[in-house]
């Protein structure tokens, strides 16, 4: 059932068994598995069906920090405030977090996952239809022996979703569930909790005119994005003036994002057409989705070299960019491969792309979302991002550049001319809209926002759903494995609800 809030006069009470707070992918998830499950539950989402300019500037707010240009509207721009949530402009690119990103690495600070990857499958196996995609239900390093450059590069897959409009996809169901009651231009204002803030009783509502409205419900989830998720929860600080969960001050900090940078050209002479495919998007009949493959450097080179995780993605280049590419630069590429690889007889079509690494951020205490003074329309106070990138993250991306362009070279099979240098990766660095690590989960309370449940410390019936909770980012996108911790958390739920 699908309640728009500017239809009702205002001070309505709803009731149900979980109250959502954001309707995106994990959200909707969330509910859908809950209500098919015959629970009750409340879905407050801030916006409607299409894009509002009056809601979309709750999101503003003062920025800084290592990526953050003048004027670049990080905080309004890279989030998207209706129904579906940040689904409506995903690029659809799925895959699971590596194993390595849950496991504790000595040269990266504050791992603090609870869970292994081992543990996270069956939920992935089962996230994989919602987002229109395949199971991963192969082994990486069997399925790219054959395009291993030697025991350092590796290929592994994305598989690329149509990309899932979760607003689009699944409205009709839920508008069908009378259990489910979603409630548009609905904003969380604020949680009523006990005298210790120790348990939520209810929530309290907004439309943008200040129209009030309540829910109860015994279970609570936040699932508004990775910065939202922090700025609700210090905002509630009426019990608690640091906000609620931030007992030890750790709400909000550790912000990251996914940095990426065109680091080159890369070249491929008397490349082979059917493996240089693998390296763009094809649709693949047999999964129904399309599968691209990316570089990267292998699990326990990452270890022996103690770099974080990266992958690199190529973008062939079209003929016409081709022709702008510096001829003098492609011959002689060109010409070195010729003298040094032994060319085949048969030689197909060189290959011409930009090499694009997507890279890890290490996890920063000191990168973090706070409030600031300013308010919003609803009276409430504005986020405010300080984004914080190490050495580390800069030193990582060119070392993983470098050592494909250095492999490519030692086993005859290509070239890499850089772009990219230390003095200016920042300035050609962009992000990818992968906010993450602001209530990040450990099972110490003392290092972690909630547990391995995704339950806040310290308050028995409230919930986080999202990346925010991720303690480490890896390199893939994070939209699959939101998915697997929405169903895991459904699954704790329903568990919880039943007793």
């Amino acid at each position: 059932m699908l309640i728009d809030l500017r239809e009702l006069a205002g001070n309505e009470r709803f009731e149900a068994d979980v109250c959502i707070v954001g309707a995106g992918a994990a959200g909707i998830s969330l509910a859908r598995e809950l209500g098919a499950a015959g629970r009750s539950v409340v879905v407050l989402e801030s916006g409607g069906f299409e894009y509002e300019q009056a809601t979309q500037a709750l999101y503003d707010g003062p920025e800084s920090g290592t990526l953050i240009r003048p004027g670049s509207k990080y905080l309004a721009s890279t989030r998207l405030r209706l129904f579906g949530g940040t689904t409506n402009h995903w690029n659809g690119w799925c895959r699971p977090l590596d194993r390595e990103t849950f496991t504790l690495r000595p040269w990266v600070d504050d791992v603090g996952w609870p869970l292994t990857r081992e543990q996270l499958d069956p939920f992935y196996d089962r996230a994989a239809p919602l987002a229109q995609i395949s199971p991963f239900d192969y082994d990486d390093a069997t399925a790219s022996q054959k395009l291993r450059l030697d025991n350092v590069i590796e290929t592994v897959y994305f598989h690329v979703s149509p990309p899932t409009r979760f607003g689009l996809l699944y409205r009709e169901e839920l508008e069908r569930r009378p259990r489910v009651q979603v409630l548009l231009h609905a904003n969380l204002r604020r949680f009523e909790t006990d005298r210790e803030a120790r348990h939520v009783t209810s929530a309290e509502a907004r439309r943008l005119d200040g129209a009030a409205f309540t829910v109860r419900a015994r279970h609570f989830v936040l699932a508004a994005g990775g910065i939202e998720n922090a700025r609700l929860l210090l905002a509630n600080s009426d019990v608690r003036p640091e906000g609620l969960g931030n007992d030890h001050d750790l709400v909000g900090r550790y912000f990251m994002d996914h940095p990426h940078v065109r680091v080159g050209y890369l070249t491929f002479p008397y490349w082979d057409q059917l493996v240089a495919r693998i390296y763009d998007p094809v649709y693949v009949e047999s999964r129904r989705n399309s599968i691209c493959g990316v570089m990267r450097v292998d699990s326990d080179q990452q270890i022996k070299r103690q770099l974080l995780n990266a992958v690199v993605v190529l973008d062939r280049l079209t003929k016409t960019d081709i022709r702008f590419l510096d001829a003098d630069i492609a011959r002689s590429v060109t010409d070195q491969l010729m003298l040094g690889a032994n060319p085949p007889e048969n030689r197909g079509k060189t290959y011409f792309g930009w090499a694009t690494v997507h890279g890890e951020q290490t996890p920063n205490r000191d990168s973090r979302v706070t409030l600031d003074d300013e308010v919003d329309a609803l009276g409430m106070r504005r986020a405010k991002l300080d984004w914080r990138l190490r050495d580390r993250d800069a030193r990582n991306l060119l070392a993983t550049a470098r050592l494909l362009a250095e492999r490519l070279g030692a086993n005859g099979r290509g070239r890499m001319r850089f772009v990219a240098s230390e003095d200016d990766l920042w300035e050609r660095t962009q992000w990818s809209y992968h906010h993450a690590g602001t209530t990040r989960m450990h099972p110490d309370p003392k290092r972690g926002v909630v547990d391995a449940d995704c339950r806040v410390h310290g308050i028995d019936n409230l919930y986080v759903a999202g990346n925010s909770v991720f303690p480490t980012c890896g390199s893939s996108n994070p939209t699959l494995t939101i998915l697997a911790l929405a169903l895991r958390l459904s699954d704790h739920l329903q568990g919880r609800l039943a007793n």
